[in-house]
């Protein structure tokens, strides 16, 4: 048992969805940030409700039903976590800028 569960689910979720590139390649870090959605969701998920992955995935795929309540939080959760997606994607290669002191410069192309 960790001694420290919040210290590591930080970590963790910090590792699933780092705020700087996982790659250099801007495809490579695409794909893996989408892979490592599914897992992000999943993580804070069980982090909200205190659920394990397996009442997870029973209460997910329709096994277990939730309540609505849990829907709906749930249903944040998801939201959240592709806001944050967006949010990066958009920020670090649709859009990005660079900030000098407290100026923002948009990067040339």
């Amino acid at each position: 048992m960790d001694k420290f569960p919040e210290y590591t689910l930080s970590i963790k979720l910090g590792q699933l969805f780092p705020p700087r590139p996982i790659s250099n390649v801007p495809s490579e870090d695409v794909l893996r940030r989408i892979s490592n959605l599914p897992v992000y969701i999943r993580t804070q998920t069980c982090a909200t409700f205190g659920w394990d992955d397996g009442k997870y995935y029973r209460k997910v795929m329709g096994t277990a039903l939730m309540t609505v309540e849990e829907e709906k939080k749930f249903l944040e959760i998801v939201t959240n976590a592709f806001k944050k997606y967006h949010d990066f994607m958009f920020g670090q290669y649709i859009r990005p800028q660079r900030t000098i002191g407290k100026k923002i410069f948009r990067k040339s192309r």
